[in-house]
């Protein structure tokens, strides 16, 4: 199969006309300018690839509907993803990693349970872990680690430091969120190791001039990698740019943090042991103004992003495709347009919309 498109997203610089042939599942060949015999689409991009969602069309991860969720984010464009597991004991994250292994599912990410109560967000703030109960979670993650590729911690836990170098002996990364650490904690929790930091600026201490808590940590480099959710309403478009003046694209990945979402006619619906309320893009804990995550799905998200001019064409695709597949540990196989590369493709129409989706070389 060859695919020609006027506008198509190979790696390293921007997107030109240009097309790709797929044999066997993955990429065998590509170039640049026009061929014969091809399908035409008006612009191709890698599939989008989607560190932090915990749900889509009302399948949701920790409910062990992953392969129903894969099916349901593959029809929307995101052809790869880290089934975001809400925060759980070790019996019930035992039983749902399993679950996820038993569907194919290539990494899950783990939000929680060690976050702090008072910064739980979106989360149950039940669900914390208790004090010093991190011995078992990292026996429970060896036995899943190559499953598991990320985990939420808060850096201002007594066990911080014990769970970050545990998790990256693992080989699994710690990603700091639903926290109210300060930049001290930060650093110290992180040590050498390579960090990420979950949906900036969301569950967690505010940037402050005289504690810039974990906000100022990424602003000053701290992480290798950096979530920012991308519906345009949990970070505003100035927030966005900040951060790019800050550290540019270096690590950036563009997440939904998407949730399974409520039933035909229904605005309310449960994840994570709470009840949520839809509103407009968002949901919300029910009774209060608390954002719980996102109703859209990732390329609706990054989309708007562009066309609403917070980041150009080429940096908000890289920030959905390329960086986050790297910061998965799939780099060169997911997230880019070359040979050897996995077959996941999505086609655009002229205003960013999906039009079409290919894995492994096969239409959705």
């Amino acid at each position: 199969m060859r695919i020609v498109s006027e506008r198509v997203l190979f790696t390293g610089g921007p997107a030109r006309p240009g097309w790709v042939e797929v044999e066997d599942g993955r990429i065998s060949a590509v170039g640049e300018g026009a061929c014969e015999n091809a399908t035409q689409v008006h612009t191709l991009v890698p599939g989008l690839v989607d560190l932090h969602v915990h749900g889509a069309d009302g399948a949701d991860a920790s409910r062990g509907e992953c392969a129903a969720m894969a099916a349901a984010l593959a029809a929307a464009g995101t052809t790869s993803a880290l089934f975001t597991l809400y925060p759980a004991g070790v019996e019930d994250l035992d039983a749902r990693l399993s679950a996820a292994a038993a569907d194919g599912v290539e990494g899950v990410h783990i939000e929680g349970p060690f976050f702090h109560p008072d910064a739980a967000g979106g989360l149950d703030a039940a669900a914390a872990a208790e004090e010093g109960a991190h011995a078992p979670f990292l026996d429970l993650l060896e036995r899943h680690a190559p499953l598991v590729k990320r985990v939420t911690l808060a850096p201002d836990r007594p066990e911080a430091r014990e769970l970050v170098g545990g998790l990256a002996a693992l080989g699994i990364t710690p990603s700091f969120g639903h926290t109210l650490a300060t930049l001290a904690e930060c650093r110290a929790a992180a040590g050498d190791e390579r960090c990420s930091v979950t949906h900036l600026f969301n569950a967690m201490r505010p940037f402050h001039h005289r504690e810039p808590g974990t906000p100022g940590w990424t602003l000053m480099g701290g992480p290798a990698w950096t979530e920012v959710i991308a519906d345009g309403v949990h970070v505003g478009s100035d927030a966005l740019q900040i951060v790019l003046r800050a550290r540019g694209l270096d690590g950036l990945t563009l997440v939904s943090d998407a949730l399974p979402g409520s039933a035909p006619g229904e605005d309310t619906f449960q994840a994570g042991g709470l009840d949520l309320v839809c509103d407009g893009p968002v949901a919300r804990v029910s009774g209060t103004d608390t954002i719980a995550g996102s109703l859209q799905s990732l390329l609706s998200q990054v989309s708007g992003l562009v066309r609403g001019g917070t980041l150009g064409f080429e940096e908000a695709f890289l920030a959905a495709t390329a960086t986050p597949a790297a910061a998965a540990g799939w780099e060169g196989r997911k997230g880019i347009i070359a040979p050897g590369a996995d077959a996941d493709l999505v086609a655009l129409d002229a205003d960013l919309g999906l039009a079409s989706v290919w894995t492994a070389g096969h239409a959705v």
